[in-house]
């Protein structure tokens, strides 16, 4: 037991402690700043958006076939 004890108290004074929390703090710094880079990299493909294209064509005149479905229609029948 006193080995035990003797060895993790060695372990814990000497330089590899520190040496894990420094190599530690540098991959957290190394992850923070790639998800920053790719948070620009992201937000400049993105762009300033596209201009407001213009609607033409996305609406179209009820045929006969889909006129039925509608309640205007069926005010119509009702007339």
């Amino acid at each position: 037991m006193d080995t035990a004890v003797r060895q993790t108290t060695e372990l814990a004074s000497s330089g590899v402690v520190a040496w894990a929390v420094i190599f530690g703090i540098i991959i957290v710094g190394v992850l923070i700043l790639a998800f920053w880079w790719g948070a620009k990299a992201v937000a400049r493909r993105r762009g300033a958006g596209r201009a407001p294209q213009p609607r033409a064509g996305s609406w179209h005149e009820p045929q006969q076939s889909e006129v039925h479905h509608s309640a205007r229609a069926a005010r119509r029948r009702a007339k």
